[in-house]
């Protein structure tokens, strides 16, 4: 299946951060977000990932020399903010090298909500049996407030059997004559009767 996550946190706020999205550049050296020091000796001028990292910064000391952290031998990329007030900000492990990147949560995850959740798989499926529509409701919510929402719906049911017994007798009388010499004759006679019981 292939969804959305959203996250409702509590706790204090925080600033506001940014993020920067770097782009793939070609397809010559290793895959690899690397260090974002001035005059790194591994600038990911070929970086083949994606990767997102924070923003540049750019700030001026009291002493009025500019103080400017970015990649080297790269171009600045669009920076796209995230809030961290939201309560989750990037984190990751680096050397030389930034290999490792994920999510940390500043505060404590009150709910998770699963979103727009669908399964591509299903529409390869046939089903054996008839599907029925029970109820069908469209809502529209207007407001970031959380809202609950109750559908209900009654159908009724009734199973029946039908069961019948049918009989029938069946009565044959047989004669059998063999023709021998005059005024002689082989007679034998039958008779037989069968009961026959049909369920249904």
């Amino acid at each position: 299946w292939v969804g959305r996550l959203r996250l409702r946190l509590s706790g204090p706020g925080f600033q506001m951060g940014t993020i920067k999205h770097l782009e793939n550049q070609s397809e010559s050296t290793q895959s690899s977000a690397s260090g974002l020091g001035r005059g790194s000796p591994h600038c990911p001028c070929g970086a083949t990932e994606t990767a997102l990292v924070l923003e540049a910064s750019n700030s001026k000391p009291s002493n009025s020399d500019n103080f400017f952290v970015k990649m080297t031998c790269w171009a600045l990329k669009t920076a796209y903010p995230i809030n961290v007030g939201s309560g989750f900000c990037l984190v990751g492990n680096s050397g030389r090298d930034i290999d490792c990147m994920g999510f940390m949560f500043l505060n404590n995850i009150q709910s998770v909500v699963l979103c727009n959740v669908s399964y591509p798989a299903t529409e390869q499926v046939t089903p054996q049996v008839a599907v029925e529509e029970i109820k069908s409701v469209t809502y529209k919510k207007k407001t970031s407030v959380g809202q609950r929402q109750t559908v209900e719906t009654t159908k009724k049911k009734t199973k029946t059997n039908k069961w019948s017994m049918s009989e029938n007798i069946t009565a044959t009388f047989k004669v059998d004559v063999k023709a021998g010499i005059p005024d002689i004759a082989e007679v034998s006679t039958g008779f037989s009767t069968s009961v026959r019981v049909e369920n249904k």
